[in-house]
């Protein structure tokens, strides 16, 4: 059954419409009739089986809350060039990253600046959640400066409120996961294709975002993003 994206489904919807994007692909490439199924999603939790009426609009059967992984999903990420981009945006709603924080580094080869960028990643993310059925849709705007990310407490409190990680690569000594979660949010540094400086490391260790090591050798950064949000996510299943 077909999934989409319905920004205004809620719990207690009984007719909704969908929006241009959606709606094109629904009538006009599915050319879906009258009576036929389909599911929704309106990225905030709310999942829903509805069925094709008159007018183009979907009749809600039921709605139902899914249930959010009990660990928060941060993924620290030096953005790639576009088209690795828009495929990791995709993965990042399958594996269920609940926001992604995109960084510029001294080694970043692409930084994204036009404000139009975030809503053609929110249309990656989106048709992510469609394909995993993925009821919340992951958060992201323009990238900060790597230093920003140390200068507001209050938005990343990597010493309180998120157990944060690097992949160690250089020889740092990896520290292990195991049982070893102890905040709700935990978060994935990648850094770009020529990795994160020596400086940025020890940046990275100053704030208590600690080495892990997932593999023996060195990733590309799609690898890398896959790899440690999966690792993570599940650590404490």
């Amino acid at each position: 059954m077909h999934c989409f994206y319905c920004e205004g489904l809620k719990l207690d919807s009984s007719i909704v419409s969908l929006n241009k994007i959606e709606s094109q692909h629904l009538f006009k490439t599915l050319r879906a009739r009258n009576g036929d199924k389909v599911e929704l999603i309106n990225g905030r939790g709310v999942f829903a089986h509805a069925e094709v009426a008159e007018g183009k609009q979907l009749k809600i059967i039921n709605t139902f809350e899914q249930l959010q992984h009990s660990q928060k999903l941060m993924l620290f990420l030096s953005p790639p060039k576009k088209n690795k981009m828009d495929i990791l945006l995709r993965q990042c709603a399958e594996l269920g990253v609940n926001e992604i924080v995109l960084i510029i580094t001294e080694n970043s080869v692409s930084i994204p600046h036009k404000a139009n960028m975030v809503e053609k990643w929110q249309q990656n993310l989106i048709e992510g959640c469609k394909q995993s059925k993925n009821a919340f849709l992951p958060q992201i705007s323009l990238p900060i400066k790597f230093k920003e990310l140390f200068e507001n407490s209050d938005d990343f409190d990597f010493s309180n409120n998120i157990d944060a990680y690097f992949g160690a690569i250089h020889g740092q000594k990896s520290v292990s996961i195991v049982n070893n979660l102890k905040n709700y949010a935990v978060g994935w540094f990648v850094g770009p294709e020529g990795g994160f400086t020596s400086d940025e490391e020890l940046v990275l260790e100053q704030n208590n975002i600690k080495p892990l090591r997932i593999g023996n050798y060195v990733m590309r950064v799609e690898t890398a993003v896959v790899a440690g949000c999966a690792l993570l996510i599940n650590i404490n299943s």
